[in-house]
């Protein structure tokens, strides 16, 4: 059984084992519980950053840092940790279950917590309350060349949103035995459904197609069948109305209420007479007080709600709503809602004891207190929350919310009590048979079953509670990695080879993944995975990691210790050992589910799949991604659309990798939330409009929230190569031309944002000019510039020195490419500066203008972007750093200028190089050279004097000379650039051009 550990003593609570359900009385301590967790959080996070600080000052001192191969070490109880220009140590890898490293340079953490070395960092969780939900968990992330929280670079970050007790009911509560209903059950190509209802055995689900006419599907679930489809009603008087777009159901009673967005009505149908109509709600049109484009309908014990287009929600006394008054119901009064006519939002309704909540899909909802309602006052809400699920069902005295790629579970109560903010769920899942949820086009709970809807299958869900479960603490198994290269060849498959045909390579069956999942594990039945790794790198030391519907934890089915680019194996899962019993994957504890999976029916539903590594910084990079696009190959190939090959489909691979990671990154949820301050100077982001105020206009807020989620959740990417353009572009299909598939490497994503821009939500086209798809503003440059950032700084999972693990512009795989790789493969210059990078350096500490040379100053262990801010020459093509140093000739000081060589390691120099001399009154010449390691260096990092040119003391600007064979840095006098009229170029002439050469500015 689990270990039970008590907290009691030290939160102020009764002697309640953590492994019980939290009791009411508990439920009155969580927010002291609470504080508890954030405030041992706090402490650890102190005590980090002071042992941090005392660490930065031992090094300070030369004599505490040991010199290897010309990098600076120092040493803890016999463990050497490389120091970084900082002066933080990085956490040397020993192996992955050792954590002595850890543990020496932060000797404060007991046995409550998990210690694990990430990237020379390391992570700390408590085993009793944390968790590793990086971005909304209970951790704290120590990394030595910082990270980014809340708009900061900072080297330590600690999260506390989601700290809770780490307990586990043996009762497992899942969804499962599902039951798939697909598109051509119901003679359609897809779903285009609005709504869904229950009424006993009977499924109600609209279509609504703009511009068709519609229905709805009465699907009989313990048959199996259609058994009614209702296109429409007719009245008592006779008359027939066929139905056009539907938008939302509603069941009270045995009476089905059918909302008819472009009749201006609401049907009142009767369920247990053969849905003969029984009345239609439009309110009094001849009054003025007509619905216009009817949203959503509920009920409570005295009024009907109605939403429509307009600003007011209609309220109408039960009383009126009669056979008799068909059509000719009073309002009684009206709930405010919303600014001006919004005809197309989605809207949902639910009754909460006294209070009405009104949902606007993925905008914003609103609360009214029906107790407040009064005769012909228009009543105002009494809150109105930004961010809003796509869906909210209810269910007894529950909410089920569908939002941001997750269901959660709410009680009214809690929900009531929270100030009506869903913060405090009772349970979520993240998957739902294997899939990951996603924004349904309408959920249903009843009966024990969940029904959800998507474009391509309606699942009914059911409720199980399973007691074979559990899970032991403080317990581990040993496990043996499989190892590849004794699989049978039989086990073995290559995908994605130069012999896939172009029918292989755009069947989604065969040749497609969601890119965060990039290393995916496929059960093909209860005792046989697929583990396929898609990328264009060997991986190494996997973890194949899986988790049951509604439990937060993730165990290890096995290891494996290495796995090809593009290979696919198939395995029993009896070769990861012990069919049944499992390590969690923070090996605190051993699940058991030996009785569940020994069972006849299929568990495999059951399970999310996922993959980590302790070592494989590669694996560790692609784990953080966040998008769930599913990439495939468009079969397109006429008129600019060219036919896809194999080196196409791994190239855009490796592309997306990258593009995703970007979009996954801090620096782009940074800058994509803060845009018209960060980027868009004064300007805010804008969508179909334009640049104007209103809808698809000037982003707001809420239009910041949505977007961002909603491309995350962009359900697929189908890619293809064009010509004659740059790019293609809409919700369905993607393609760039052939140059981009080689120029990402050099941060070239502009042509590939564009066109994802036009489809950037999957939903909805962008045109050309919206901040979506322009060259000049928004997505487009942003993501060119983030991607120039990212390589600069090196944090990328694909770099320039991976360009040829695919060969894409190689000579040899021209016979798969339609055109010549002839554009030119290069990084921009070190002086170009884009914002992000301007945004990186103005936290950097590294010394600005002139500085002079220093014990403790190494170049080679700057960061890429304090590296670019070194001032440079190019000489023979090569970009060296450029000096300056003072020396003694013929009884003057001359102050000379020239490059930094290295002489070993540890040592450099200021010279001239061999084609410069200084000649002497004699007439003759030597090439000065300044003293070992004294000399100044320039650095163009200088924020507060951003855009000035780099000047003598003189006030001479400092230029260099860019014609090639010549080399060298002087001052321009006369718009010409020259050095001392004592210095010479080696063809006997002054060092002195009056063209081809440029300055320098500080940035």
């Amino acid at each position: 059984m689990m270990k039970i550990r008590l907290l009691s003593a030290v939160i102020g609570m009764s002697m309640l084992p953590l492994s019980l359900a939290i009791s009411s009385e508990m439920n009155r301590t969580l927010s002291t519980e609470q504080q508890y967790f954030v405030q041992e959080y706090q402490s650890k996070y102190s005590q980090i950053n002071d042992r941090l600080r005392e660490l930065q000052t031992y090094a300070e001192n030369p004599d505490n840092v040991i010199i290897i191969n010309g990098e600076r070490f120092i040493e803890l109880s016999g463990i050497k940790y490389k120091l970084n220009n900082k002066n933080n140590p990085e956490i040397p890898l020993r192996s992955w279950d050792d954590t002595s490293a850890i543990q020496t340079l932060f000797p404060f953490f007991t046995d409550d917590w998990e210690l694990s070395q990430y990237s020379g960092g390391a992570v700390f969780v408590n085993k009793y309350f944390g968790n590793y939900n990086y971005g909304n968990g209970c951790l704290l992330e120590y990394y030595p060349d910082g990270s980014i929280q809340n708009g900061q670079i900072t080297d330590v970050i600690i999260e506390t949103s989601s700290c809770s007790v780490n307990s586990f009911d043996t009762n497992v509560r899942y969804f499962g035995n599902p039951i798939r209903l697909t598109p051509q059950d119901f003679n359609q190509d897809r779903f285009h459904a609005t709504a869904v209802e229950r009424y006993r055995d009977r499924l109600y689900i609209t279509r609504s197609v703009q511009n068709q006419n519609n229905y709805i599907d009465v699907y009989n679930i313990k048959t199996n069948e259609i058994i009614d489809r209702i296109e429409g009603s007719t009245t008592s008087s006779g008359q027939t109305y066929k139905y056009h777009r539907l938008n939302e159901l509603y069941i009270e009673d045995n009476y089905l209420f059918v909302v008819s967005w472009e009749s201006n009505r609401v049907d009142v149908l009767d369920l247990d007479n053969n849905h003969q109509h029984i009345m239609q709600i439009g309110i009094d049109s001849s009054t003025g007080t007509g619905l216009f484009r009817p949203q959503s309908v509920v009920g409570n014990n005295n009024y009907l709600f109605i939403s429509d287009a307009k600003d007011k929600i209609a309220v109408i006394e039960k009383t009126q709503v009669t056979p008799e008054n068909s059509n000719h119901m009073d309002r009684f009064a009206s709930l405010a809602f919303g600014t001006g006519q919004y005809s197309h939002r989605l809207v949902q309704m639910h009754i909460l004891n006294d209070y009405l909540l009104v949902n606007t899909s993925n905008n914003n909802y609103a609360i009214y207190d029906t107790r407040k309602i009064q005769p012909g006052i228009t009543l105002q809400p009494e809150k109105v929350v930004a961010l809003a699920p796509n869906k909210i069902e209810r269910s007894g005295e529950h909410l089920i919310i569908n939002i941001n790629g997750r269901l959660e579970w709410h009680k009214i109560s809690t929900f009531i009590a929270n100030n009506f903010e869903f913060i405090e769920p009772e349970g979520n899942i993240k998957s739902l048979n294997g899939d990951e949820v996603n924004n349904y086009q309408d959920i249903h709970f009843d009966n024990n079953e969940l029904i959800t809807i998507t474009a391509n299958n309606i699942n009914i869900n059911s409720y199980i509670v399973n007691s074979d479960i559990t899970f032991t603490a403080d317990q581990s198994l040993e496990v043996t990695p499989v190892q590849f290269n004794q699989l049978m060849p039989s086990a073995i498959q290559q995908i994605y080879t130069n012999n896939d045909t172009l029918d292989i390579l755009t069947n989604a069956e065969l040749r497609s993944v969601r890119i965060n999942k990039l290393i995916n594990t496929k059960f093909t039945d209860n005792s046989t995975v697929e583990i396929t790794n898609y990328n264009a790198k060997t991986v190494t030391n996997i973890d194949i990691e899986a988790k049951l519907n509604g439990i937060d934890k993730w165990f290890i089915l096995g290891n494996i210790d290495t796995l090809p680019p593009f290979t696919r194996i198939t395995l029993p899962l009896s070769a990861f050992g012990e069919v049944g019993r499992y390590n969690s994957s923070n090996n605190d504890g051993v699940f058991d589910l030996t009785t569940m999976m020994s069972r006849d029916d299929n568990f495999t539903d059951l399970l999310q799949t996922s993959f980590n590594s302790k070592t494989d910084k590669f694996v560790q990079k692609i784990k953080k991604i966040k998008p769930r696009w599913n990439i495939r190959t468009t079969g397109a190939s006429t008129g600019n659309w060219l036919p896809m090959s194999a080196l196409h489909a791994r190239e855009y691979l490796i592309m997306m990798t990258n593009f995703a990671y970007m979009a996954s990154s801090e620096e782009y949820k940074l800058f994509w939330f803060n845009f018209s301050e960060m980027y868009g100077n004064g300007t805010e982001f804008y969508g179909n409009a334009g640049p104007v105020e209103g809808p698809n206009g000037f982003f707001t807020p809420n239009d910041y929230d949505h977007y961002y989620d909603a491309m995350l959740n962009r359900d697929y990417l189908s890619l293809g190569v064009v010509q004659n353009v740059g790019g293609l572009g809409s919700p369905s299909i993607t393609g760039i031309s052939e140059n981009n598939f080689y120029l990402h490497y050099y941060g070239y994503y502009g042509i590939l944002a564009h066109e994802f821009g036009h489809g950037f939500d999957g939903k909805h086209l962008y045109n050309d000019g919206t901040a979506f798809s322009a060259s000049w503003f928004g997505f487009q440059p942003m993501m060119t510039d983030l991607g120039m950032y990212l390589i600069r700084k090196g944090d990328m999972p694909y770099l320039d020195v991976d360009e040829d693990l695919n060969g894409f512009y190689k000579d040899e795989n021209a016979r798969y490419r339609h055109f010549p790789a002839t554009a030119k493969r290069a990084h921009r210059p070190d002086s170009n500066s884009n914002k992000f990078d301007k945004w990186f350096m103005a936290s950097s500490t590294m010394p600005q203008g002139w500085f002079a040379n220093t014990d403790s100053f190494k170049y080679e262990q700057l960061n890429n972007h304090e590296k670019a801010s070194i001032a440079k020459l190019n000489k023979d093509g090569q970009q060296l750093p450029i000096c300056r140093f003072t020396q003694e000739i013929e009884g003057y000081q001359k102050t000379l200028y020239g490059y930094v060589n290295e002489i070993t390691p540890d040592s450099y120099e200021c010279t001239l190089g061999s084609e410069i001399s200084y000649r002497l009154s004699d007439g003759t010449h030597f090439t000065p050279v300044s003293a070992l390691n004294q000399f100044d260096w320039l650095s163009l990092h200088s924020p507060n004097s951003s855009g000035q040119l780099v000047a003598n003391d003189q006030g001479s600007p400092l230029c260099t000379i860019n014609s090639s064979g010549f080399y060298g840095v002087g001052f321009n006098v006369n718009n010409a650039c020259q050095q001392i009229p004592e210095i010479y170029w080696s063809n006997g002439n002054r060092w002195f051009f009056s063209s081809g050469h440029s300055t320098y500015q500080y940035r």
